[in-house]
């Protein structure tokens, strides 16, 4: 009895580790790689929804770089901007609905947004110093860039263009940031120490100082001035 409990056991567990070993080969991940774009021009700077669904990028299709978008199957490709200008680094939303992008449209580098069906192309930032290489969370709420102070800073607002508020403030450049999902957190890479190295930005809301009532106040004066001319007596 115990020999043929033994030879089942050996067995039970000489078909478990081959299953193992069959369920480890199957778990190989084999790419599979798709060309997506068929032309004679450059088609550049891919950013990806975070479901998947459609690519933005930046082509010469047309003579010169302009937004363009895809699904992720190649159909459906559809140019986004078109003017004589420079529209590069497409940043694509989680959700696929909004793409922020560079361009040099009014004579610098500065940030635009646009539906991804091409509607609502707005212009975020008016200055005279180049901004580049925006990142869009991923809810679609906020975009990080680096912009020239004099050396590259990293700086981040809201997606309508309103809260522009610059994050770092070095005689280093701070390069190529990359916002979260929700917007809170922004890695980028610095030269802050003398050599590239990856930091992180994490943003914190401001602390909303609570109403005190007008009442509060008045007694906390009205003690303050009691108990100091109390001690002002008793010296």
């Amino acid at each position: 009895m115990r020999n043929k409990m033994l030879k089942f056991t050996l067995l039970l567990t000489a078909g478990f580790i081959v299953l193992l070993l069959v369920g480890g080969a199957c778990a190989v991940v084999v790419p599979v790689i798709t060309q997506l774009t068929f032309n004679t021009v450059p088609d550049m700077y891919s950013s990806i929804s975070g479901d998947g669904s459609t690519i933005a990028f930046s082509s010469r299709m047309d003579g010169d770089w302009e937004i363009f978008v895809v699904n992720s199957d190649g159909t459906g490709l559809t140019q986004l901007t078109f003017n004589t200008a420079s529209d590069e680094y497409p940043s694509i939303s989680g959700d696929g609905s909004k793409i922020a992008f560079r361009s040099n449209v009014d004579g610098d580098r500065e940030i635009f947004v646009i539906n991804s069906d091409g509607t609502g192309l707005t212009q975020l930032t008016f200055n005279t110093a180049d901004d580049m290489m925006p990142s869009i969370s991923g809810d679609g709420s906020k975009i990080t860039f680096e912009s020239w102070d004099g050396d590259w800073e990293i700086s981040v607002m809201d997606s309508d263009g309103t809260g522009l508020t610059q994050l770092t403030f070095n005689t280093e450049n701070d390069y190529v940031p990359s916002i979260s999902n929700d917007g809170s957190k922004i890695a980028f890479f610095s030269l802050v120490d003398g050599d590239n190295e990856i930091f992180l930005c994490q943003l914190v809301p401001d602390h909303v100082i609570p109403e005190i009532p007008l009442g509060t106040v008045i007694a906390s004066a009205a003690m303050i001035i009691a108990l100091v001319a109390y001690a002002a007596k008793h010296k």
